[in-house]
């Protein structure tokens, strides 16, 4: 068993003077059974517990632990992460399993600003992989004008895996859920050259949350799908989606389909990216008789150049292309410049 009934930690240490003690017991005979219980609680006057309990068989390889962690604002972790702004803290963590796929529940709260509460599942293989799954209040961490995307609750569903042999971390399976929101994805990250590549999809599940943002522009849903690939000396972003119903303050479309590729080099002493993108309408109307009856109802914006990105200014020639599209390529008569004189 162990009592230590005073354990002082001096202010050079965490800026603060802290007070705590421990009880508890620990067993780890010679067989390699092990067990403990401790309790660690803060007696200087400020709140602020941790209970670890905790049981490993290794001839069956079972592994059980037992964990809560309950803090005051600015408590010892707030020190430790150096933040004295930290609110209350409550982390509890139970489980049991084998160690080749052990399953746990993990509930946590920062009083006033995010919560991740059951049911909620915790699984660890033996091949370093790690599944989350459950529901998380994150709202008040956003911005206020953010807040409607992440309501009334975020249901997350997470895989990551780390590969001793070729030191790779992957994202096989990212899930991100709100009432208004769905972002789905994939990654992998080499970390020996720090090559990073990956695929994610947001998909719009309440467009009146996001109207609020796009605000004079509004849409009936949609989703956009990017496609990442980074290395020291190659940055790729590719980004395609199709958005429903988009209202304009004059005019609008039944829909758009857009279409957008940069290209940079990240390690160049100027970052230049190249960018070549295009978006298309479908139900075109402008508010004008002059411009539905220059573009008709499928008109597209084409544009592909070479900026500068750092300070935005144009380094390259830019193409510029506004006319008819009409089955997968440009319309011969170029409408820009009848455009920018008649309108």
């Amino acid at each position: 068993s162990l009592e230590v009934p005073r354990i002082e930690l001096g202010q050079a240490l965490l800026g603060e003077a802290i007070a705590l003690s421990l009880r508890g017991h620990f067993r780890a005979p010679e067989n390699g059974d092990f067990s403990s219980a401790l309790a660690l609680t803060r007696i200087d006057g400020t709140e602020g517990r941790l209970q670890a309990d905790a049981s490993l068989d290794p001839d069956n390889a079972h592994l059980t632990i037992d964990l809560a962690l309950s803090e005051a604002p600015g408590g010892l972790v707030a020190h430790l992460i150096e933040d004295p702004t930290l609110p209350a803290l409550d982390i509890t963590l139970k489980g049991a399993g084998s160690l080749a796929g052990w399953n746990g529940q993990l509930n946590a709260k920062l009083e006033g600003l995010a919560a991740v509460e059951g049911p909620d599942e915790l699984k660890i293989g033996e091949t370093l992989d790690i599944a989350a799954k459950g529901r998380a209040d994150i709202s008040a961490l956003l911005d206020e004008s953010l807040r409607p995307l992440a309501a009334p609750n975020l249901a997350y569903d997470v895989q990551a895996s780390f590969a001793q042999d070729s030191n790779k971390l992957s994202l096989p399976r990212l899930s991100l859920e709100s009432s208004s929101l769905a972002l789905t994805g994939q990654a992998e990250l080499a970390l020996a050259d720090s090559n990073l590549t990956g695929r994610f999809t947001a998909q719009s599940r309440d467009p009146a949350a996001l109207n609020d943002l796009l605000t004079p522009l509004s849409l009936d849903g949609g989703n956009v799908s990017a496609d990442i690939s980074y290395a020291p000396s190659a940055l790729s972003l590719g980004l395609e989606g199709r958005l429903n119903a988009v209202t304009l303050p004059e005019g609008g479309a039944e829909a758009a389909d857009l279409v957008l590729q940069l290209d940079a080099d990240p390690g160049a002493e100027d970052l230049l990216a190249e960018l070549d993108g295009r978006l298309a309408l479908e139900g075109f109307t402008s508010g004008s008789a002059e411009a539905d009856s220059l573009l008709g109802p499928t008109p597209a914006l084409a544009l592909k150049g070479r900026f500068a990105v750092e300070d935005t200014q144009k380094v390259g020639p830019v193409l510029v292309h506004l006319g008819r599209w009409e089955r997968a390529r440009w319309d011969e008569v170029t409408a820009e410049e009848q455009l920018i004189e008649r309108l």
